[in-house]
């Protein structure tokens, strides 16, 4: 209240902004003169212009303006005048001098910004007439910045110096085309956050992108899927009722499921069809007036300034317009406000998105779990990768059978690829799309479990794949690359259960996965199956043909082989698409066929190892005994009939005839027995007599004179060696015409037997050849004289066979065959 009291009609501060005005900051402030022409000026206005005001008034800024500086440069009388003048003509009832005064008054002095409430305050003459003054003020200066009196930049009002306003001239004379207020209009959609925050919602934990558009097509968003949409209706394009164009849209749109329209608020059209302008404009000084040392550019900065206001505000109009528009979708309606707008058009947008994606799932894979289903060995794990997952993927059940056939997402791939090869790009793209919307990793994986479970095939750099087990299988499922470019098609036929069931049991007792390397199991695919099959017969075939090599005498010992082995060729044709089913059918009506051709194989194969060595020893004891018989030439019934059975049975199956081949050369070796065993006897006999005399005779030559018989004792050591290894009376043998023990054959000891008389004549020689006593020394010179033998010899009887007689005769000639003429014989 003192300082008012003091400083009254003034306020303290318009001093300062006074003598700033007068002499600027810089200027004479502290000098006498400064202060000379405050006083005056100070009196002028007290005198001219408060005198006769009100008691309480204040001194206004247009009165200090108006004395201080009497005579104002022509520019602002001029702007003065048009002011006067614009303000009467738009009916406002306010002095536009007395305004323009009071900003030219703040402006110059440097300190208070020009404001709209310190042109208020600068312009009231008491403080109680701000809020009514406020108000009027306010129009007025629309009114002159409209026509370009005055300039607003950043809030601040200041008068238009003629280079401002030659230019502002220019941006007046410059048409802005209605095409580019539209663009205009479509960039600030394009930027504004309402349409950013539509572009992409999230449903089911799965993200939808929306293809957002004015009602003239322009792109607002571009995604890459554009069939869930949202149209924006142009400011530009309302007719004069916007409430009939919304029920056009209603109508025209009415069974559109896959597209929302939003009508924006028109109430601000106006100040957004200006602020476009004048921003247009300001674009056209600005590229017109480029060059950084004209006077222009100075101004042109300014206006740049202002630009970035008018777009700020630009954007928030069109903000608004949008959040307090009205959607429209199916023909109904919703207003929109700041607290609604999302809330609303994203439940809008759920609608779209179940009505456009009316086959969708209720969740989304990820491709990671392709790649574990086709690495993963075990097949009960298979089901743990779909543990919380949506029942439209649960694939398989616990003990790794494939059970997701009637499944959402396997049946339409398997549509889709039922009657061709389609990649995986195709798939992708195909199924993304609505009414499915799949994502990658749900096509990928859905594929994968359909390949593990022998339901399609797929064809990959130039190669078929009909197992999962295939290679190169597990590097289409775990690069998205060789995925998008290997192809796949539904397996179209398929074995029923009942046919599946055959093959694997079938395939299970014949232990293929023993014979193959490869498991069958009902997890197998239709088309393993097939080449399970096709294995194992070709498996067999090569045990044939390795059987052959390894054996010289295997056609003549297994000819039915090779009837088994063209029975199993039948099935070793390679198995394709085209012919696996038709091959499997051929399967199940030959399968008792197929299994006794690989178990006569099986058989054959043990009987190499277990008996083969048995019976080439049995034939070589059969052809042995028949050699045996022809050399001592004998004849023997049951052997020639025994001998001729055996080589029949051994020219035949040997596997099925082992038995009888068995039996047949047990009695083959019992008649040979007999045999044997009544040779050795007769040796036997023989030759023990023959090694007693032996003996006998040894002793007698120990008897005589030692030096005089050496030779003889040599012969008769050499009989009795001899007769001693031929007086084994019992036999024994295996397969083997040679006694285990003596190492002589039937033959053999038959002509031991003929030998005995012969070395029974050598004994009765060399006894007759024994020299008793040592014969006298010649004399030299005369002739030795010869030494007489006497040999003796007992009858065989009195009367014997003629036979008997010859064989006693031919034995006595033999014994005397070395005798001389004068030796003599005693007859006993």
């Amino acid at each position: 209240i003192d300082s008012f009291v003091t400083y009254y009609p003034f306020y303290q501060n318009q001093f300062g902004l006074l003598q700033n005005f007068l002499f600027g900051r810089q200027g004479y402030a502290s000098t006498k003169v400064a202060a000379r022409g405050m006083i005056i000026t100070t009196y002028d206005i007290l005198k001219h212009e408060i005198q006769n005001e009100k008691i309480f008034n204040v001194a206004t800024g247009w009165q200090i303006a108006k004395e201080a500086q009497p005579q104002p440069p022509v520019r602002l009388v001029n702007r003065f005048s048009n002011a006067e003048t614009i303000l009467r003509n738009e009916k406002i009832d306010l002095p536009g001098r007395h305004l323009l005064e009071t900003i030219h008054f703040l402006t110059e002095a440097e300190v208070a910004p020009t404001s709209l409430s310190n042109i208020v305050k600068g312009y009231i003459k008491a403080p109680e007439d701000f809020h009514a003054s406020q108000a009027i003020i306010t129009k007025a200066l629309v009114a002159l910045v409209e026509h370009k009196i005055l300039l607003l930049s950043n809030g601040t009002y200041r008068i238009t110096s003629d280079i401002e306003q030659r230019l502002l001239d220019e941006m007046n004379q410059y048409p802005v085309q209605i095409f580019k207020k539209k663009q205009q209009v479509i960039a600030a959609f394009k930027n504004a956050a309402f349409i950013k925050a539509l572009g992409k919602i999230s449903d089911n934990n799965t993200p939808y992108d929306f293809y957002i558009t004015s009602d003239n097509d322009d792109e607002l968003t571009n995604p890459g899927l554009k069939q869930l949409k949202l149209k924006v209706k142009s400011l530009y394009s309302y007719g004069d009722d916007r409430s009939e164009d919304i029920e056009q849209i209603k109508t025209q749109f009415q069974n559109d499921k896959d597209v929302i329209w939003l009508a924006p608020e028109s109430s601000h059209f106006k100040e957004i069809d200006r602020l476009l302008e004048e921003i247009e404009r300001i674009k056209y000084l600005e590229d017109k007036y480029q060059d950084p040392k004209s006077d222009e550019a100075i101004i042109v900065r300014a206006f740049q300034a202002e630009r970035s206001t008018k777009e700020n505000r630009l954007k928030e109009l069109v903000e608004q317009s949008l959040v307090e528009g009205n959607s429209i979708y199916l023909y109904n309606t919703a207003q929109l406000d700041k607290t609604n707008w999302q809330t609303t058009v994203n439940g809008l947008q759920r609608q779209v998105i179940n009505n456009v994606y009316r086959q969708r799932l209720s969740a989304q894979l990820s491709d990671a779990i392709a790649d574990r289903i086709i690495k993963e060995g075990n097949n009960q794990r298979l089901h743990t990768f779909f543990t919380g997952e949506a029942a439209d993927f649960q694939f398989f059940d616990a003990q790794g059978i494939f059970i997701g056939e009637s499944l959402k997402p396997a049946e339409q791939i398997l549509f889709k690829i039922r009657n061709t090869f389609v990649d995986g790009a195709t798939l992708e793209k195909d199924l993304e799309i609505p009414p499915t919307g799949f994502s990658f990793g749900t096509v990928i994986t859905t594929i994968a479990a359909l390949m593990r479970g022998g339901k399609i095939m797929a064809k990959h750099n130039g190669s078929e794949k009909f197992s999962w087990k295939d290679d190169g299988v597990a590097a289409m499922f775990g690069n998205a690359r060789e995925f998008r470019k290997a192809s796949f098609k539904a397996i179209a036929k398929s074995l029923n259960t009942t046919q599946k069931n055959s093959i694997v049991t079938a395939l299970q007792e014949m232990e293929c996965e023993t014979h193959t390397g490869k498991k069958i199991d009902w997890n197998t695919n239709d088309f393993d199956l097939v080449n399970a099959v096709r294995e194992l017969a070709k498996r067999f075939c090569d045990k044939v043909d390795d059987m052959k090599r390894q054996n010289k005498d295997f056609d003549a010992l297994f000819s039915n082989l090779e009837n088994s082995k063209d029975q199993l060729g039948n099935f070793t044709g390679a198995v394709s698409e085209a012919n696996y089913i038709d091959k499997a059918e051929s399967y199940l009506t030959e399968t008792d066929m197929f299994a006794k051709a690989v178990k006569e194989i099986v058989d054959a194969e043990k009987f190499i190892r277990n008996n083969l060595d048995k019976i080439r020893q049995w034939k070589t004891f059969a052809d042995g005994v028949s050699d045996e018989l022809t050399k001592a030439a004998k004849a023997d019934e049951n052997i020639a009939i025994l001998v001729p059975t055996f080589n029949s049975l051994y020219k035949g199956e040997v596997v099925k005839n082992f038995k009888s081949l068995q039996d047949t050369v047990q009695k083959i070796k019992d008649a040979y027995f007999i045999l044997m065993q009544a040779a050795a006897t007769d040796m036997a006999a023989n030759y023990s007599t023959l090694q007693k005399d032996a003996d006998v005779l040894l002793k007698e030559i120990a008897t005589l004179p030692a030096g005089l018989n050496d030779e003889a004792n040599a012969k008769a050591n050499n009989i009795l060696q001899y007769a001693s290894q031929r007086t084994f009376a019992s036999v024994d043998f295996d397969y083997d015409v040679k006694d285990k023990q003596t190492r002589f054959t039937y033959s053999e000891m038959l002509s031991f037997i003929q030998l005995f008389n012969s070395y029974k004549t050598d004994i009765e020689i060399i006894k007759s050849g024994l020299i008793k006593s040592a014969p006298p020394k010649p004399t030299p010179g005369t002739a030795a004289t010869p030494t007489k033998k006497t040999f003796s010899a007992t009858l065989p009887g009195k009367k014997v066979k003629v036979s008997e007689y010859k064989i006693w005769l031919q034995n006595e000639l033999q014994k005397i065959s070395g005798a001389e003429a004068d030796d003599e014989i005693e007859i006993n």
